[in-house]
């Protein structure tokens, strides 16, 4: 890689931080770890974006899905001062935020960490496009109007470069695109293109990934004089210290995995045993997240914008074998004491290719059992990217 060198920031007394994504997984590791860090940071206050819904506002919103859940009790009473609620809808013109509220952030945010995104792997890729590029965009207008603004952070996915077999380390670059980016994002929102082709004209397994590097390159191409950082997290999984050791959040992904193994729900997994499994606390991921907007930043060449990894990298990654025995092992000493679950025992059957092994192991410990019929049975693993920072 080119000699790097390093951008000089200064973080202001009293950062105004803009955060979105506060009511999932990581944005809520996020918000908790600016808190707690607040005093070290210099963060005077933490603006979360929040859409309302049918039922209330933002403010209601973020006392039911944010302050009240268990995540936050360790901080200082105080917290919520610190903590401001707006009302968004980030896939709308302008953000969904209110014109004089608009003008006030544009005054006031000095960071903004952008976690919203839709991790839900099988949209159609229409509504992954919305979720993943319509937002990253509006999210950089609003950074491009504020006047003292000292870092655009956006996460994206180590996934956005697909799956490569030659064993070569992931750089920390744009992946290419066989089509101009503008061209593709507005091509699949006039619904022109066709889902499956794309993908499998550029390798990507499924529309989160896709749209997620079309994402990088429209922020790339757009961000004008915006200090733009790109942080791309592999397999995110539970905390590792805060707010305190395995803490989860998250009913989908790698926690869908894990919870259905754990209640003894699935027995039988399609994957490669011996592919690397790169899986990251969240906790890392939120470091690294605040790293990129509070301290100075390594990048390749003054005029390209930073892309960091947020990775365990290849001597940290357990193998797809090795994680699903530990997962079973866990919970056979730690079972499931939920009514719904309570006769039930974790215990992985099957861990291969698909098959005729499979589907007969799918169909004696699946599909004959009434209890395991939510869950497809199959967690496909593609995730062998080696990446590293």
């Amino acid at each position: 890689m080119p000699e790097q060198e390093e951008i000089k920031q200064t973080n202001p007394v009293g950062a105004d931080v803009l955060l979105t994504g506060a009511t999932g997984f990581l944005g809520k590791v996020v918000l908790y770890e600016l808190l707690r860090r607040r005093e070290s940071l210099g963060v005077e206050k933490v603006r979360v974006l929040i859409r309302g819904n049918g039922s209330g506002t933002a403010a209601s919103r973020f006392d039911t899905d944010v302050a009240g859940k268990p995540c936050f009790t360790g901080l200082d009473p105080d917290w919520r001062n610190y903590a401001e609620p707006v009302d968004c809808d980030l896939s709308a013109p302008g953000a969904g935020i209110a014109d004089v509220q608009r003008e006030s952030l544009a005054n006031s945010v000095t960071h903004i960490i952008n976690c919203a995104a839709s991790v839900q792997f099988e949209l159609p890729i229409q509504d992954a496009a919305q979720a993943n590029v319509t937002t990253a965009l509006e999210m950089l207008e609003l950074a491009q109007s504020c006047r003292s603004l000292s870092r655009f952070v956006n996460v994206s996915t180590a996934y956005v470069t697909p799956h490569r077999d030659d064993g070569r380390p992931v750089a920390e670059e744009l992946a290419p695109l066989p089509h101009d980016a503008s061209d593709l994002y507005e091509g699949i929102l006039r619904g022109e293109i066709d889902e499956a082709k794309l993908l499998a004209e550029t390798g990507h397994p499924n529309t989160y990934t896709l749209t997620k590097c079309i994402a990088e390159h429209l922020l790339c191409e757009r961000k004008g004089d915006a200090p733009l950082a790109l942080v791309r997290p592999s397999v995110i999984a539970s905390s590792l210290r805060q707010p305190f050791p395995g803490w989860i959040d998250s009913p989908a992904a790698f926690a869908l995995f894990a919870a259905n193994i754990g209640a003894g729900r699935m027995h039988v997994v399609v994957a490669r045993p011996n592919s690397r499994l790169d899986v990251i606390p969240c906790d890392a991921v939120a470091d690294r997240l605040i790293d990129a907007a509070f301290k100075p930043v390594r990048m390749n060449g003054s005029p390209a914008t930073p892309i960091l990894h947020a990775v365990a990298g290849p001597d940290n990654s357990p193998d797809i074998r090795t994680c699903v025995s530990a997962m079973e092992k866990y919970f056979q000493r730690n079972p499931d004491t939920r009514k719904v679950s309570r006769d039930l025992y974790a215990s992985v059957r099957y861990v291969g290719p698909d098959g005729p092994l499979y589907r007969l192991n799918h169909w004696l410990h699946h599909e004959r059992s009434a209890t395991s019929r939510r869950i497809p049975g199959r967690f496909a693993c593609d995730l062998g990217a080696v990446c590293v920072s």
